[in-house]
């Protein structure tokens, strides 16, 4: 039998917080190593950090955020993570209108971090 014959719901839904957990540790990762890099390589990293946080929101808002309305079977708990994405988002956007020289890019980056940080925090305690 394929795979996904043998597949049932819930190992699908597991599957999906598998794969969401995991970029929430890469995206630790590529947070430690920006703020250890040396001062030519923050700007590949920042972009690469905004990138891959831009596309796991998106994930999470066009795939899991629909399925966990469904199973929560109420919206304050995905309501507040869609607004913790938003404000991610207007972050993002400090992050990428300016270069790792300009006086606010490393606290920009930390506040970032620190939204991500609340943000994952609250999905894998309460959502996942």
């Amino acid at each position: 039998m394929a795979r996904a014959e043998l597949e049932q719901p819930t190992d699908v839904v597991t599957d999906a917080i598998d794969l969401l957990t995991r970029d929430h540790r890469l995206v630790d990762e590529l947070f430690a190593s920006l703020l250890q890099a040396a001062p030519q390589q923050m700007d590949p990293l920042a972009r690469r950090l905004c990138k891959m946080v831009r596309i796991h929101a998106q994930i999470e808002e066009e795939l899991f955020y629909p399925a966990a309305r469904r199973a929560l079977k109420q919206d304050e708990q995905v309501n507040e993570a869609e607004q913790e994405h938003n404000e991610a988002e207007e972050t993002i956007k400090r992050v990428e209108s300016m270069t790792s020289d300009h006086p606010e890019f490393l606290p920009t980056i930390e506040t970032l971090r620190s939204q991500i940080v609340a943000h994952v925090a609250s999905e894998e305690n309460e959502m996942f």
